[in-house]
C-alpha cells in the first residue's frame, strides 16, 4: 500500500537528523533516525511505500534509502516476485530516471544499480536477446535525447550494466552461487559487451570532430563519461574465468590483457576506429581528466592480440594503423606536455612489448624512418626536463618515468634486428646517447644544474640532491641506455671518453688552482659540485656501458664492445706503459687517450682509472674535503664492475677475441695484473681513508670481492703488500680500518678471506685468523670484564671481533671449512659466557646468535663426527644458557622492542634449522653422530614455544620460518612430536591451525605440510596413538572448510590435496560423516545430486586408500576435477 503523509515527514525528519552537524543533534537521536530507515530496510516487500517516497518527496536522502531499499528488497525476495512484477518495478525504475532531470547524481546512480542488479538476476531466467533489447532499446532513446542529462543517463547505465557484469569487488553481493556470476558473465561477453563498446565509440565519434572550445560544460562531462565507459569495456577481462583467483573478492586489476572474441574483430579492425581516440586526444589535450582516460583506453588497444586477428596481416595492418595515429598526433602537437609525454611512453612500450618485431617489418620505410625521428624526438623531449626550471619535483619524476619508458621502447626495437633502416636507427641511437649524456651533465657538458651550491650552509663540493640510491633509483634507466651505447659504441665510448678526460682535466685544474692559492676553492664552489655530479654520472654510464651484469650468469665482455674493438685493432696501439699513463711517474700532465692511439675500451677502462688517481692526488695533498664520498663510492662501483669481465679475462669463454684487450686484459698481461694491484691498492686506500663512510666502505669492499672472485686476480693480487698490511691492521685492530661500521667488518672479513686460496693460503690465512683469535680470547678473558664490560671502547671492541667472525663463517669453502672451524669453536665456547654477560644488551646478544647460526649453516654439512658432536654440544649450551638468563631478563624487560624480539627468534630458530642439514647433506667421510640434531632441535623448540606470542607471528620472515621449522620437525621426526608434552603438542597444533588461515599462502603451504605428514604418521601407526585421534578429525573439517570456500586460492592446491588425502586415509568414517552431513544440509535437490555425484568421482572405487604416491596425484587429479564442480554452488556472492 502507499505509503501516508505521516510516514513520509518522518522519513524526511530522520534525514534532517542524520544530516545535521554532530552538535545540533543528540546521539540518542540519532540513533533514533538510524532506527527509522533500518526498519524500512527490513520492510518485507517494501518496493509500494520506496516507489512512493520517490515519487513525493524531495529530500535527497530519503530517495537514496528508498533506491537502497529496493535494492536489497530485489536481492532478499527475488524469487517471491513473479517476472510481471519484477518487469513492473524496473520499468517503474526507468521511467522514473527518464522523467526527473533534476534528480541528484548519486540517487540516480543507486536506481542505475537496481536495474542493473534486476537485468543479472534475469539473465539466466529469462531470454538473453528479449532482456537485452529492451534494455538496449532503452539506451537508444536516451542517447538519441535532446536534454544532454538523458544522454549522460544512457552512458550511467550501461556503466552499471559493465560493473555488475565484471564481478569484481564493484558489483553487488547477491547470496548467489560463484558459478551464476561466471555464467552471467560469460553470457553478455560475446555480442552484450559488444554492443555496449559501440555505443560509446558512436558518441566518441560524434564528439571528435566537434570543435573543442565551442562545446558545452555538460557536452564536455557527457564526453567524459564515454570516455570512461569506453576505458570500462576495453580493461574487461575476457579471460576463462576459473576458480584459481578469487577475483570476486578482489580489486579491478589495473592492466588487464585485451584479449576479446573474434566476434569483436570489425569493430576493432575498422579503419576509422583508431582515429577516433587519437582524434579526441588531440581535441582534449587541455583536459587532464579526459587525456587521462583516452591514454588508458590507448594503451589498452596497444596491447590487443589474438584473437581478434585472423592472421599475421591483419595484425601488421592494424600496427600500421596505431603507428600512424601516434606519428600523426606527435606531429601536430608542438608543445607535448608532460602527461602527454608519460601517456605516449605508456602506449608505445605497450605497442612494441606486445606485437613481436616481425609486424613493424610491413611498414613502409617513410613510416619506419618517421617512427623513429619522432621516438627520438620523444626521447630527447623528456631527457631535456632538466631545461624546464618550472617543473615540481613530481613533474620531474615524470619526465624521468617517460624517459625510462621510451628507453624500453629502444630496446625492445634493438630486438627487430634488421627491420629498421641502418643508417637511420644508428643516427637515432646517438641522438639518444647524447641527449641521456646531457640531461644527467650540467652546463657547458649538459642541461643539468646544480643550483643549489650557491647555498651556504651546503656542503663545499658535495653533490646535492637524493644521489645516494642513484644506482638503484635509475638502474633501469641505466641499463638500457648502457643497451643503446654498445650498439653505436663507436659513437659512445668515444664521446665517453673525451667528456671524462675533460673532467679529469678540470678537476686536476681545480687541484693546482687550491695547491697555488687556498682561497681559491670559494670562488669554484658551484663549479666543483658540477664537476662531481658530473663524474658520477659519467662513471655510472661509463659502468653500465662497458658491462652487463645478469644474476646467474657468467659476466663477459659484451659482443658489441669485443666486435668494436676487434674491427679497430689494426688501427691501435697494442704496447703501451699503463703507469705513465695513469701518472704513476711524478708527471700531473693528462694526455688525451686519442693522442695515444689506445683501443676505445681500453681508453674507457683507464679513463675511469684516472678519477681514482686524482682521488689519491688529492688525498695525498691534504685536499681530501675537496672531494666527495659520492663520486668516490661511484668510481669504486664502476671498477667493480669493470674487474669481473676485464681483469684477466678468460680467453675460452669467447668465440672470437680482440688483439687489443687481450693485449691489456689477458692473463699473461702485463698491464692486467698491473690494474689488479692498482684497484688492490684502491681498496686499502678507501678503506684507510673513508673507513667511517659506511656505503662507500662497502662498495670498496665489493670491488675487493670482485677482484678475488678469480683465482687468477688472486695470485696477483696476493703479491700486493697493501693487501697483506689490510689484512694485519684489520685483525690486530690498528688504523682506521678497525673503526669501520659492522656491517663493513663483516664482510671485509669476508672478502679477505676470499684472498686466501693459492700459494700463499696458510700464510695469509694464518696472519688474518690467529691474531683475531687471539684478540677476542683476551678480551672475554680479561679478570675485570664484568667491571668494565659496559665500557664503550669494550663494547665496540668486542663487536667488532664478534662481526668479523660472522664474516668468517660466511665463507666456508670446502678447501679450508675445518681448518676455519678450528679458529672458530674456541670463539664459540667463549661467546656463551659473553651473552651471558650482555643479556641485557640487544645487539650483542643479536650477533652472538647470528654467529652461531652462520656457522651451522655453513659448516655443519663438512664437518666430520667429532667436529659435529662439539658444535652441537656448544649449541646446547647456548640454548640451555639462553634459557636461564637471556629469554628470562629479555622477554621480561619493558625496553624490548616486539622487534628485538622477532631479531632474537628469527636468528634462534635458524639456528636450529641449520642444525638439521647432516640429516640431509652429510659431506663428512664419517658415520653418524651420538648428539642427533632432532635432540638439539627440540630442546631449543621448548624455549621458543613459550616465547612464540601471535603479535610475533605478524612479522612475515618470523613467521615463515617458524613453520619452517615446525613443518621440518613434523615431516622428518613425526614421532618426536606426538610424544611432546601436553602443552607442547597443544602449542604446536594451535600454531599450524592458525597457519592455515591467518599468515598468507606460504606460511598455509608450510602448515598443510605439517598436517600431511601427522596424518601420515598417525595412519602408520599400528594401532594410531588414540590421543592424536580429535586433532586429525578436527583438521579434517578445517581443511575440508577451507577448500570449499569462496576465497581459497587455488595455488595451494596441491598441499592442500596432499594434506587432505592423507587425513581421508587416516579418517575415513569420519570424512564420510562430514560428506553425508554437507549433501544433507543443502536445499537444492538439483545441486545436491550433483554433489554426491561429484564425491563419487573423487574418490571412486578404483582409487586405493593408501599413502602411495601414484594414489596421492590420482587423488589430486579428481579433486582439480572435483572443485570446479561443486565450487559453483557451494560458494556464495
Amino acid at each position: 500500500t502507499e505509503m501516508d503523509e505521516a510516514r513520509l515527514v518522518e522519513f524526511e525528519q530522520a534525514a534532517v537528523q542524520l544530516m545535521s552537524p554532530p552538535y545540533v543533534v543528540s546521539v540518542e537521536g540519532r540513533k533514533k533516525a538510524e532506527m527509522v530507515f533500518l526498519e524500512l530496510r527490513k520492510t518485507q516487500l517494501p518496493y509500494e511505500i520506496c516507489k512512493s517516497i520517490l515519487e513525493h518527496s524531495q529530500f535527497d536522502y530519503v530517495l537514496f534509502q528508498a533506491a537502497s531499499t529496493i535494492k536489497e528488497g530485489v536481492i532478499r525476495e527475488w524469487h517471491v516476485l513473479s517476472s510481471l512484477e519484477k518487469q513492473h518495478l524496473r520499468d517503474f525504475i526507468l521511467n522514473y530516471l527518464t522523467t526527473r532531470e533534476n534528480l541528484a547524481s548519486y540517487v540516480a546512480e543507486q536506481l542505475l544499480h537496481v536495474v542493473a542488479v534486476m537485468v543479472k538476476r534475469s539473465t539466466l531466467e529469462t531470454d538473453k536477446h528479449q532482456l537485452f533489447d529492451s534494455i538496449f532499446t532503452v539506451v537508444t532513446q536516451l542517447l538519441a535525447a535532446s536534454s544532454i542529462k538523458m544522454r549522460h543517463l544512457g552512458c550511467s547505465l550501461l556503466s552499471s550494466l559493465l560493473t555488475e557484469y565484471a564481478s569484481s569487488s564493484g558489483s553487488s553481493g547477491m547470496g548467489l552461487p560463484l558459478d551464476f556470476h561466471i555464467q552471467c558473465k560469460r553470457v553478455i561477453e560475446e555480442e552484450e559487451v559488444l554492443r555496449i563498446l559501440q555505443f560509446a565509440v558512436q558518441v566518441l565519434h560524434q564528439y571528435s570532430s566537434a570543435i573543442w572550445p565551442a562545446l558545452s560544460g555538460e557536452d564536455i562531462h557527457l564526453l567524459l563519461g564515454f570516455v570512461r565507459l569506453t576505458s570500462q569495456v576495453l580493461h574487461w577481462d575476457f579471460r576463462q574465468s576459473t576458480f584459481r583467483t578469487p577475483a570476486l573478492n578482489s580489486s579491478e586489476v589495473a592492466i588487464v590483457p585485451l584479449r576479446p572474441p573474434s566476434s569483436y574483430a570489425p569493430t576493432f579492425l575498422d579503419t576509422g576506429f583508431l582515429g577516433v581516440f587519437f582524434k579526441l586526444l588531440l581535441q582534449a589535450r587541455r583536459s587532464e581528466e579526459h587525456t587521462h582516460y583516452i591514454i588508458q583506453c590507448l594503451t589498452q588497444l596497444a596491447s590487443l592480440t589474438r584473437p581478434v586477428f585472423a592472421s599475421d596481416q591483419e595484425q601488421q595492418v592494424y600496427v600500421a594503423t596505431f603507428v600512424s595515429g601516434v606519428l600523426g598526433y606527435v606531429q601536430a602537437v608542438s608543445d607535448l606536455n608532460q602527461q602527454e609525454l608519460f601517456g605516449l611512453s605508456c602506449i608505445l612500450r605497450r605497442l612494441v612489448t606486445t606485437h613481436p618485431a616481425r609486424h613493424f617489418s610491413p611498414l613502409p620505410g617513410v613510416q619506419l624512418e618517421l617512427l623513429l625521428r619522432s621516438l627520438t624526438h620523444l626521447t630527447c623531449l623528456c631527457a631535456q626536463a632538466p631545461l624546464n626550471t618550472r617543473l615540481s619535483e613530481e613533474g620531474q619524476a615524470t619526465h624521468q618515468e617517460s624517459l625510462e619508458h621510451f628507453l624500453e621502447v629502444w630496446v625492445s626495437l634493438l630486438e627487430g634486428d634488421g627491420i629498421y633502416p641502418t643508417q637511420l636507427l644508428t643516427q637515432a641511437l646517438v641522438s639518444v646517447f647524447q641527449a641521456y649524456i646531457q640531461s644527467k651533465l650540467s652546463a657547458p657538458r649538459g642541461w643539468a644544474g646544480n643550483p643549489l651550491c650557491d647555498d651556504e650552509e651546503e656542503e663545499e663540493g658535495e653533490i646535492v640532491g637524493d644521489n645516494d640510491d642513484d644506482q638503484s633509483v635509475f638502474a633501469d634507466q641505466l641499463s638500457s641506455i648502457g643497451q643503446v651505447a654498445r650498439v653505436v659504441a663507436g659513437t659512445s665510448v668515444p664521446l665517453l671518453i673525451a667528456l671524462l678526460e675533460q673532467c679529469t682535466a678540470e678537476w686536476l685544474d681545480l687541484f693546482v688552482a687550491v695547491r697555488r692559492d687556498s682561497g681559491a676553492i670559494c670562488s669554484q664552489r658551484r663549479r666543483l659540485g658540477n664537476l662531481h655530479e658530473d663524474v658520477h654520472w659519467l662513471a655510472l654510464i661509463a659502468g653500465y656501458t662497458l658491462c652487463d651484469i645478469v644474476e646467474g650468469e657468467d659476466v663477459l665482455i659484451p659482443t658489441q664492445l669485443m666486435r668494436h674493438s676487434i674491427l679497430h685493432q689494426g688501427e691501435v696501439k697494442l704496447d703501451f706503459d699503463v703507469s705513465e699513463l695513469l701518472w704513476q711517474r711524478g708527471s700531473v700532465d693528462c694526455l688525451p687517450f686519442s693522442e695515444l692511439k689506445l683501443d676505445p675500451i681500453v681508453a674507457l677502462v683507464l679513463g675511469v682509472c684516472r678519477l681514482c688517481v686524482l682521488e689519491k692526488l688529492y688525498v695525498s695533498s691534504g685536499l681530501q674535503d675537496l672531494l666527495s664520498p659520492q663520486v668516490c663510492r661511484t668510481t669504486s662501483w664502476c671498477l667493480s664492475r669493470i674487474a669481473q669481465p676485464y681483469l684477466m679475462l678468460s680467453e675460452e669463454s669467447y668465440e672470437q677475441i680482440s688483439l687489443p684487450l687481450l693485449a691489456a686484459f689477458g692473463t699473461c698481461s702485463g698491464t692486467s695484473s698491473w690494474l689488479t694491484v692498482f684497484m688492490t691498492e684502491m681498496v686499502v686506500f678507501n678503506l684507510t681513508v673513508w673507513s667511517s663512510e659506511e656505503q662507500l666502505a662497502m662498495t670498496t669492499v665489493q670491488l675487493l670481492k670482485s677482484l678475488v672472485k678469480s683465482p687468477r686476480r688472486v695470485a696477483v693480487a696476493i703479491h700486493c703488500e697493501a693487501l697483506w698490511t689490510l689484512a694485519r691492521d684489520f685483525s690486530l685492530g690498528y688504523g682506521p680500518v678497525s673503526s669501520s661500521p659492522p656491517s663493513v667488518q663483516r664482510e671485509l672479513m669476508n672478502g679477505l678471506v676470499m684472498c686466501g686460496i693459492g700459494e700463499r693460503k696458510e700464510e695469509f690465512l694464518t696472519k688474518l685468523l690467529q691474531p683475531l683469535q687471539k684478540r677476542f680470547m683476551e678480551l672475554v678473558q680479561r679478570p675485570d670484564l664484568r667491571t668494565h664490560c659496559h665500557d664503550r671502547e669494550v663494547q665496540q671492541n668486542l663487536l667488532a671481533i664478534l662481526e668479523a667472525m660472522c664474516g668468517l663463517a660466511q665463507s666456508a669453502r670446502p678447501d679450508a671449512v675445518r681448518e676455519f672451524y678450528e679458529y672458530l669453536l674456541p670463539v664459540l665456547r667463549l661467546s656463551i659466557s659473553v651473552m651471558e654477560l650482555y643479556s641485557g644488551m640487544s645487539e650483542v646478544v643479536s650477533v652472538i646468535l647470528e654467529l652461531f647460526s652462520l656457522v651451522a649453516e655453513n659448516y655443519t654439512a663438512f664437518l666430520d663426527e667429532v667436529q659435529t658432536t662439539q658444535l652441537y654440544e656448544v649449541c646446547l649450551t647456548l640454548i640451555q644458557t639462553y634459557a636461564k638468563s637471556s629469554a628470562v631478563s629479555r622477554f621480561t624487560r619493558i625496553v624490548l622492542s616486539e622487534e628485538e624480539q622477532c631479531d632474537d627468534l628469527l636468528l634462534f630458530m635458524k639456528l636450529l634449522l641449520h642444525l638439521t642439514t647432516k640429516d640431509y647433506l652429510n659431506f663428512s667421510e664419517q658415520g653418524s653422530n651420538s648428539i642427533q640434531p632432532i635432540d638439539v632441535v627440540l630442546a631449543g623448540l621448548s624455549i621458543i614455544l613459550p616465547l612464540m606470542k601471535e603479535n610475533l607471528l605478524q612479522f612475515p620472515l618470523l613467521c615463515v620460518q617458524f613453520y619452517t621449522l615446525v613443518g621440518y620437525i613434523c615431516e622428518v621426526y613425526p614421532e618426536k612430536i606426538v610424544v611432546l608434552s601436553e602443552d607442547m603438542l597443544g602449542v604446536c597444533i594451535h600454531a599450524v591451525e592458525i597457519g592455515l588461515n591467518c599468515y598468507g599462502p606460504d606460511v598455509c603451504r608450510l602448515s598443510m605440510d605439517c598436517v600431511k605428514s601427522l596424518a601420515a604418521h598417525y595412519t602408520k601407526q599400528k594401532p594410531p596413538p588414540g590421543h592424536l585421534t580429535p586433532t586429525i578429525q578436527h583438521f579434517l573439517k578445517v581443511v575440508l572448510d577451507l577448500l570449499l570456500s569462496s576465497t581459497f586460492d587455488m595455488d595451494l592446491l596441491p598441499p592442500t590435496a596432499a594434506a587432505l588425502y592423507a587425513l581421508i586415509c587416516a579418517q575415513k568414517e569420519y570424512y564420510g560423516s562430514l560428506v553425508g552431513t554437507l549433501a544433507s544440509n543443502h536445499c537444492n535437490q538439483h545441486y545436491c545430486t550433483r554433489l554426491v555425484e561429484a564425491l563419487g568421482n573423487l574418490l571412486p572405487p578404483s582409487l586405493a586408500l593408501d599413502l602411495s604416491r601414484n594414489s596421492t596425484l590420482q587423488f589430486r587429479e579428481n579433486l582439480e576435477k572435483f572443485l570446479p564442480v561443486v565450487k559453483g554452488f557451494l560458494c556464495y556472492r
